[in-house]
């Protein structure tokens, strides 16, 4: 892909995701990311925007110079891996908005022998809020979470159903999905039928979680 413009280096970050997706991830409307693809040129607050919602180099999305990821370089020892803020499953709210608002450094040595990963493309760290899914995950924790992975299948993801943002187990079955919290006395399990699966949106799997206490 020819990435000489701010559009195209757009269309490489969307990757395989839709634009509904992306648009919803980075907090702007569909329409205005559409917009952008078809070669409206953004304005600068939209391209900051989106620089800080994916955790990528400012330079490199705007002028297409420099690495894509700040911490992604050849040379580093560490990799900074950008912490989002998000408020994840609350029954008192339901506010799903995600910015950036640091970066968490990771041994790159770490990263390939346990992870086994040679970038931090498409990851991102987000703190876990709320006992949905205790004693697995407590308020506080810190996640590591691979957006590029948001297909159905069985694991820990966090996703929203109906606009509400959670971390909870995904189970398929059959035609339909069960959403599962580990803390299944007070939060029970859903299940998602297939006529209504649209409502259920995947941000990501979780591949990795730093507990803030031994419980």
């Amino acid at each position: 892909m020819d990435e000489n413009t701010v559009s195209n280096r757009i269309r490489k970050l969307i990757g395989e995701s839709s634009e509904r997706d992306f648009a919803q991830r980075i907090g702007i409307t569909q329409s205005s990311l559409s917009a952008v693809l078809s070669g409206s040129r953004p304005s600068i607050d939209k391209v900051v925007t989106i620089a800080d919602a994916t955790g990528i180099n400012l330079n490199w999305l705007a002028t297409g110079r420099g690495p894509i990821y700040e911490g992604d370089l050849p040379d580093a020892k560490y990799f900074l891996i950008p912490l989002h803020q998000a408020l994840l499953f609350d029954k008192s709210k339901s506010d799903s908005r995600v910015t950036v608002t640091e970066h968490i450094p990771f041994l790159r040595s770490y990263i390939k022998c346990c992870l086994n990963r040679d970038t931090i493309k498409n990851l991102m760290m987000i703190y876990a809020r709320g006992d949905s899914m205790e004693p697995t995950i407590g308020s506080g924790d810190l996640l590591m979470v691979d957006t590029n992975m948001t297909d159905i299948a069985s694991g820990v993801f966090v996703n929203s159903i109906d606009g509400v943002v959670s971390i909870s187990r995904l189970n398929p079955e059959g035609g339909a999905v069960r959403v599962l919290y580990d803390n299944s006395q007070i939060y029970g399990s859903r299940l998602v039928k297939l006529e209504n699966i649209d409502s259920l949106n995947i941000l990501g799997a979780v591949v990795w979680a730093g507990k803030v206490k031994i419980r």
